[in-house]
């Protein structure tokens, strides 16, 4: 059911009515999601843990690389584009993609595939204590685009405040529409 709702929320979202700055009020506004707000805080880090290969981890990292050609494909600059893929490598976790790659991957940053990962967890624990929410996948952004921005993850040289929110709100619409 909340796959339907966000498919047809989808639509709706492509008007650009997105929230991208911090409302003061959001959490006031949505008080059942704030302990899988918490999660978000996790994108505070400054050291990226480093992770273990499993399946769910290279689902992650199959995600990442879509949102990384959907950044190429959307952002005009090219530092963003930077900040958010790798060269492919032989890293474990990276192992399923590479497998899967005839030409036209792109691999996730670290830092993108630890951001995608934090809204894995924030959209599981959300979508857990609340599996009525109405409009799911734009509740979700709303929540994920300000704390996105106040990371200091994926941060290019050449952004803005307005680009940066562009960027977050790319990130976290291609992950949440993605998977619901």
């Amino acid at each position: 059911m909340a796959s339907n709702l966000a498919h047809r929320e989808c639509a709706q979202m492509s008007t650009g009515t997105l929230l991208t700055e911090a409302s003061p009020s959001l959490a006031q506004q949505l008080p059942q999601l704030q302990t899988a707000a918490c999660v978000l805080q996790r994108l505070i880090a400054t050291v990226l843990p480093q992770q273990l290969p499993s399946l769910e981890i290279s689902a992650t990292v199959c995600v990442g690389g879509y949102i990384a050609h959907v950044i190429n494909e959307h952002m005009c600059c090219g530092s963003c584009t930077a900040v958010g893929t790798k060269p492919a490598r032989n890293q474990p976790i990276l192992h399923f993609t590479r497998s899967q790659d005839r030409g036209g991957l792109l691999y996730p940053s670290d830092q993108l595939l630890f951001a995608v990962d934090v809204l894995r967890a924030f959209a599981d624990r959300a979508l857990k204590d609340n599996p009525t929410l109405k409009k799911p996948l734009s509740t979700l952004v709303k929540y994920a685009v300000p704390a996105l921005c106040a990371s200091n993850l994926l941060k290019c040289k050449e952004m803005d405040d307005s680009q940066r929110a562009k960027l977050m709100e790319l990130i976290s619409v291609g992950f949440c529409s993605l998977c619901w």
